[in-house]
Formats: C-alpha cells, sequence, structure tokens
C-alpha cells in the first residue's frame, strides 16, 4: 500500500550572502556592449531558491548617456537581462538580490559602437 508523509528540512535557511555566491553571470553584454543595441546577459540562478527575495538589476550610465533595462525570466531559473546603451562609454552593471550584489557585481561595461 501506498503511504503519505511529508518531508520537512530542518536545516539551517541560507542568508542572502550564501545565495548571490551561487549565482553565475554571463554573457557578450558583458564583455562586448555595443551602443544603440540591446545586449545580453545571463543570469543564471539555478542553483538558489530565490522564493522570498527579488533578484535586481541597474545600470548606470555614463554623464549625458543612458541606457533602457529589460529582466526577463527564462522560467527555467535563469533570467536574460537586456541592456540598451546610448553611446558609447563605460557602464556599470549591477546585479543584486534584495540589496546584495552578486559575485563580480558591479561589473564594468565598457560599450563600443
Amino acid at each position: 500500500p501506498l503511504h503519505k508523509f511529508t518531508v520537512e528540512g530542518d536545516g539551517p535557511t541560507p542568508t542572502v550572502e550564501e545565495l548571490v555566491q551561487k549565482i553565475v553571470v554571463s554573457g557578450k553584454g558583458l564583455d562586448y556592449p555595443k551602443s544603440q543595441e540591446y545586449n545580453e546577459i545571463l543570469v543564471d540562478c539555478r542553483r538558489v531558491y530565490l522564493k522570498d527575495h527579488k533578484l535586481r538589476c541597474s545600470v548606470k550610465s555614463p554623464p549625458r548617456c543612458s541606457a533602457m533595462v529589460k529582466l526577463q525570466d527564462n522560467l527555467d531559473g535563469t533570467y536574460t537581462m537586456f541592456y540598451k546603451p546610448t553611446f558609447v562609454g563605460a557602464y556599470t552593471v549591477n546585479i543584486r538580490v534584495d540589496d546584495i550584489h552578486v559575485v563580480g557585481s558591479p561589473f564594468t561595461a565598457q560599450v563600443r559602437k
């Protein structure tokens, strides 16, 4: 016969600082970003459970420049960040869980033509 039972974890809940250590960020949007184009950055959260936490992405642009930012949930534990810088220059890409930066963030993206 089948028996129903519940399994409960009794380990400690990971802190945000521990969660961000397991998030991997990659993509051409960090290494070879171009102005006037949407650049992609993959944020891989498959090794963490972000249920009670919020992934936040932002871009700080040089003076008199701007960048449109979009974040897409790929529904597989990964997210794609798109940003479109207006001009060439050094942009700062921030990727955080709540207010804690993931490993490597803030990133400097040197935007080219």
